[in-house]
């Protein structure tokens, strides 16, 4: 099974550089989408995410025994970024390429 990023239906930018409308709008945006994702969470780990003390704990462990960190070459990095779709590159790669620390902020609520 794929497990499909979430692609916002706007050109995403900085939260701080966003007007109150469109903060609002995607705020509203990402809270619709919060069903859908986590069916595809729970189809791609096979848990039953039922907002429960013991659906947390499990999608946690499985988040611990199948997320790892890899060290990958250069090569290897630039790969990926050339496959990676323009909308999401300025969220992974800061200017001199490396892992943008707010990546993690950003995406971890969409796995």
């Amino acid at each position: 099974m794929d497990y499909k990023l979430m692609q916002p239906p706007f050109e995403m930018k900085e939260y701080s550089e966003m007007s109150n409308k469109e903060a609002k709008e995607h705020f509203n945006w990402f809270k619709q989408q919060i069903p859908s994702r986590l069916e595809q969470l729970g189809a791609f780990s096979q848990i039953h995410l039922d907002y429960s003390d013991r659906s947390l704990i499990d999608i946690w462990e499985w988040y611990l025994r199948n997320v790892q960190i890899q060290s990958k070459s250069v090569s290897e990095l630039e790969e990926e970024h050339s496959e990676t779709e323009e909308w999401l590159k300025g969220y992974i790669y800061e200017k001199n390429s490396t892992l943008n620390p707010k990546l993690l902020h950003w995406i971890l609520p969409f796995i």
